[in-house]
């Protein structure tokens, strides 16, 4: 009869190994369940990225065909506009230096390229910037402005709005 008892306490689990079966559970449970919780949270994160994007990409539709102001706000949102110029033809054609501002460093003379950052900011802190052409002289006479503050002809007018479109987001 002794083997017999012995033999039925084999088959069964001790109780220390169905706690440590319960534990390993429970810290697989809750891990599963922060990955959740965090992949919850990315996507609602990502919507509010997309639609503040939807919004400026709105905004500059609007704005290029002058039916916004170039600064203005809208419920929770809030937009600007500031001229930016930037050395294109230099020795270090096409780089562009920042400080720490966010501004384009000025470096050696040569042609300027200009373009207008749109900034869009949310009331959360969020925002985005897209670049838009700059505002050119309606009356055809003007030409853009280089770096050394001279007049660019109409000839290199059209030369630079190719640029300008390169550098558009």
């Amino acid at each position: 009869m002794k083997a017999s008892e012995h033999k039925k306490r084999s088959a069964a689990f001790t109780l220390i190994e169905v706690m440590v079966a319960v534990a390993i559970l429970a810290f697989t449970a809750t891990a599963a369940l922060r990955l959740v919780i965090l992949a919850q949270d990315g996507l609602i994160e990502a919507k509010k990225r997309q639609k503040l994007l939807e919004e400026a990409c709105f905004l500059q539709t609007e704005i290029r065909l002058g039916r916004a102001e170039a600064s203005g706000g809208s419920g929770d949102i809030e937009w600007s506009t500031a001229e930016k110029k930037a050395d294109f033809f230099g020795e270090d054609f096409g780089r562009l230096d920042f400080d720490e501002s966010g501004d384009v460093k000025s470096r050696t003379a040569g042609e300027a390229v200009a373009w207008r950052e749109l900034t869009v900011r949310r009331k959360d802190g969020s925002k985005i910037v897209l670049c838009l052409p700059a505002q050119t002289d309606d009356s055809g006479k003007g030409g853009t402005e280089t770096q050394g503050g001279s007049k660019n002809t109409d000839k290199n007018k059209s030369q630079l709005l190719s640029y300008k479109n390169f550098i558009q987001v």
